[in-house]
């Protein structure tokens, strides 16, 4: 196979010494700036209610119990997933603030960023290998790496595809074991993995022989975890294996679409930025493309040697390019299941579902790139300071998504907690909290990525949680329920039974809503307001209000994971927690006991 030499860039030509520290180093603040500049103002997002929430109360030793459980059971099929994220869980809820989650968040998504531009290095030269890994970090389709919830199942799962790619011509042993990993944690990362064989390094020959025997292992690995799932009666492998034609006529139309959507988005992203973006969001492209230049800077002073660019005939770059399209198409074989068709989301949480796609539509990116950049010096002037300005307006659109959707999100979630919490006076046991969304001002508690249906679906299991252990059990003695929250809308089915009605729940328990026990709530502005009318008429029964006069002088005391939530700033446990005189009982304000004197 025949190689042809190129020669280094001269407008960008990378520090040998300090350069890779310094890319290194620059791929870590285009992650910071690009999802987590506005951490401060992060809080809770869906699924982080049912897997980061419940976990507050919990000891190292149910942890580990529930991972076992978790390996020894096949939770859903995911072993490795489920186990990982209940320990995940124990060690981001060990601490008075939810930073030290969102931090760890960071370092994943940095260190995958340099994990994919290792990779890449082996394909490309630097330049296209580097913009390359800052699009994978900042791919605009998945906006979800922010949820902390989301970081064993995703982010952790792309460090094991991605080392399983660069193990995969050292240590083959290795990286199939890593690929089996990524399987049994969340099975549509594991099929990125096929496009292997295609990703030649400097020098290697394209083999089909290594091409067969990785196609057996990308087959047999998912039909045997299919098999073990189905015997185990996981429904969504009985899915897969009772309506197999269903699968095969919805797989194409999956991967259209996802495709579609990736690249759509990645271009109408950076044209939002520069089009109408304003004048921060031209500073942020301006300093981003200046901070790429400093570290890709023109120079030809004695110090400095020029790195010569990996050795790649077109004939090796339209194999890898291949191999790249085919590794995108594969993010989305499983897309086809009712829950993820069509994969056309590219914000809030279901957008990871993109994410498996971005390895093989960054790699196919920086064979274009690389392309352009070996036509000419004029070709290679006009992409290096074009992808240079494209980066900055990934980063810019990160920062705005930041603050229109997870900052926005969290403000309109905490202001409602908290002021669901300041009517807690008025609750008893078994007394319902009914949010009326149907005539309530939806638009001031939703943004774009994250709806409002967290009401519906989250809220009835944060309330109890948010509360202090010693207020839920006065709260449930005697056989009483714990008061509980809702968002209730049409489309709820509701079912009368004797002194109330029935709310049936998809993803929980039914609710049991009993006359004179339940208080109605409307949302305008932001603001939770009573409503004033005692009757609610639903399931052709009418229920009526419980009575909204004070029960207690002090509301319900809040768990550690309320107050770490709605509380905001806290006091060193020392200073909190410090003895004073004259000294009181603890909790003696719970439930409306005078403080002594």
């Amino acid at each position: 196979m025949e190689h042809v030499s190129v020669s280094p860039s001269p407008a960008f030509v990378p520090w040998t010494v300090r350069g890779a520290k310094l890319r290194y180093l620059l791929i870590f603040a285009v992650a910071f700036f690009g999802k987590f500049l506005f951490v401060s103002g992060f809080g809770f997002y869906e699924d982080d209610y049912l897997q980061i929430l419940p976990i507050y109360p919990f000891n190292l030793g149910d942890a580990l119990q529930r991972a076992w459980f978790d390996l020894r059971t096949w939770t859903h099929g995911e072993p490795i997933g489920f186990a990982i994220s209940e320990l995940h869980a124990y060690f981001v809820t060990r601490f008075d603030t939810l930073l030290v989650g969102f931090l760890l968040g960071l370092i994943l998504v940095s260190v995958n960023g340099c994990l994919f531009y290792r990779l890449a290095r082996r394909f490309f030269s630097d330049f296209p290998a580097f913009v390359a890994a800052c699009v994978f970090v900042l791919y605009p389709a998945d906006t979800s790496e922010q949820i902390i919830m989301n970081q064993p199942w995703q982010l952790l799962n792309l460090t094991f595809v991605l080392l399983a790619f660069l193990f995969y011509r050292k240590n083959i042993t290795l990286s199939y074991g890593l690929a089996l990993c990524s399987l049994l944690t969340y099975e549509h990362f594991f099929f990125p993995f096929a496009a292997a064989p295609f990703f030649l390094s400097r020098g290697e020959r394209f083999s089909f022989k290594r091409c067969f025997s990785h196609a057996f292992f990308i087959v047999i690995s998912p039909a045997c975890m299919i098999l073990t799932r189905d015997f185990l009666g996981e429904p969504r492998a009985r899915d897969v294996t009772g309506s197999p034609g269903e699968v095969f006529s919805k797989v194409p139309t999956s991967i259209g679409l996802g495709l579609s959507n990736s690249v759509q988005t990645l271009f109408s992203r950076m044209w939002d930025a520069v089009a109408h973006g304003g004048s921060f969001s031209w500073g942020i492209i301006i300093l981003t493309a200046l901070a790429i230049v400093l570290v890709f800077r023109r120079t030809n002073s004695p110090g400095t040697v020029s790195e010569a660019e990996p050795e790649r005939s077109w004939q090796d770059l339209l194999i890898i390019a291949g191999g790249a399209a085919f590794a995108a198409a594969a993010g989305y074989v499983l897309a086809f299941r009712p829950d993820n068709y069509p994969p056309i989301l590219n914000l809030g949480r279901l957008s990871g579902w993109n994410a498996p796609a971005s390895i093989g539509v960054c790699v196919l990116l920086g064979c274009a790139i690389s392309a352009v950049w070996r036509l000419s010096r004029v070709g290679r002037e006009i992409v290096a300071w074009l992808s240079a300005g494209a980066v900055g307006a990934l980063v810019a659109a990160g920062i705005y998504i930041q603050r229109t959707d997870y900052v926005a999100s969290w403000d309109q979630q905490r202001n409602f907690l908290q002021q669901l919490f300041a009517t807690s006076n008025t609750w008893s046991p078994d007394t319902v909290l009914v949010i009326d969304l149907d005539n309530s001002d939806c638009k001031s508690m939703s943004t774009p990525g994250f709806p409002l249906y967290w009401l519906t679906i989250d809220l009835p299991d944060a309330v109890p949680q948010l509360m202090h252990v010693l207020a839920y059990r006065e709260f449930t003695k005697d056989h009483h329920e714990c008061p509980i929250a809702i968002g209730y809308m049409r489309g709820l089915k509701a079912v009368a039974e004797p002194g109330g009605v029935r709310i049936e729940m998809e993803n929980h328990t039914p609710i049991h809503i009993k006359d004179g026990y339940f208080q109605m709530f409307q949302i305008h502005h932001g603001r939770l307001l009573r409503v004033n009318d005692p009757v609610w008429s639903v399931a052709g029964v009418q229920l009526h209000q419980q009575n909204p006069d004070a029960k207690r002088q002090w509301g319900v005391p809040l768990s550690k994971a309320g107050m770490i939530l709605l509380q905001g700033h806290r006091l060193w446990p020392s200073v909190d927690n410090g003895l004073m005189y004259p000294t009181t009982p603890p909790y003696s304000r719970a439930f409306g006991n005078q403080p002594e004197e």
